[in-house]
């Protein structure tokens, strides 16, 4: 056994927990880490992984000054649905089968991972709005115009010949898609301001087009005709090409 495998095999103690395991690989494995390297590290360093500092077994334990404290206190995290309490979201996460990322998302956005919710133990409770439910990948898409709804974005962009990237744009920004706009249909309708005006070519609204073609057509009636003139006295008939 080369020293390489006789390190890998030696027993290993939590300091906080004060547990040991036969090796770096079985506390990892248990502890629901991806790889036992953060270990090794910790051990040679003392530093923290996950807010856990190790030690081997078979060695003196070291001096407290040794094990540096993690660069932020873990944080307590409580489960909404359980009431149970925990030092952090690696010790909460084990204990549900969750990753500590997916349970501190949970307590910043109140979006459930693995069918709980969670939240910070040193902050006031969050409202009963602040939890909700994750979106299913597809989500109903609601025409604004039409009031029409459609399973997805890759369904409201195939009548429209676009991308289903550009129907994900319009719910999210309210800009419009060919004159149309969208927002989902399992969420409250967005207020009037939220949704964009829909533009043409020139960058001009139809709105303003329509004031912009009255105003010319106006400016031309003024300029080929004069004030009191009718041409359909005199047998002359207007150059049509002439007045476009």
């Amino acid at each position: 056994m080369d020293n390489r495998d006789a390190k890998r095999k030696r027993p290993i103690t939590c300091l906080e927990s004060g547990v040991t395991y036969d090796s770096a690989y079985r506390a990892a494995k248990e502890l629901g880490f991806a790889d036992s390297r953060n270990i090794f590290r910790s051990i040679q360093r003392g530093t923290c992984t996950q807010g856990l500092h190790f030690y081997y077994a078979d060695e003196p334990k070291p001096a407290p000054e040794f094990f540096i404290p993690p660069n932020r206190a873990p944080r307590p995290v409580v489960c909404l649905d359980t009431g149970e309490t925990f030092e952090s979201s690696f010790q909460a996460g084990r204990a549900f089968g969750i990753t500590p990322g997916g349970v501190r998302t949970s307590a910043s956005t109140g979006v459930e991972r693995g069918g709980l919710h969670f939240y910070y133990g040193d902050e006031p409770k969050p409202a009963p709005e602040f939890f909700r439910e994750r979106h299913s990948k597809t989500r109903p898409i609601v025409c604004l115009e039409t009031g029409e709804t459609f399973v997805g974005n890759p369904a409201a962009a195939r009548p429209l010949h676009v991308s289903p990237t550009a129907i994900s744009q319009a719910v999210r920004y309210g800009s419009p898609v060919n004159g149309l706009h969208f927002y989902h249909g399992d969420e409250p309708k967005p207020a009037p301001e939220f949704f964009k005006p829909a533009k043409v070519k020139g960058g001009k609204s139809p709105a303003a087009m329509a004031a912009a073609a009255k105003a010319a057509a106006g400016k031309a009636a003024a300029g080929n005709s004069a004030p009191g003139t009718d041409y359909r006295e005199h047998g002359i008939q207007r150059n049509r090409r002439a007045v476009q």
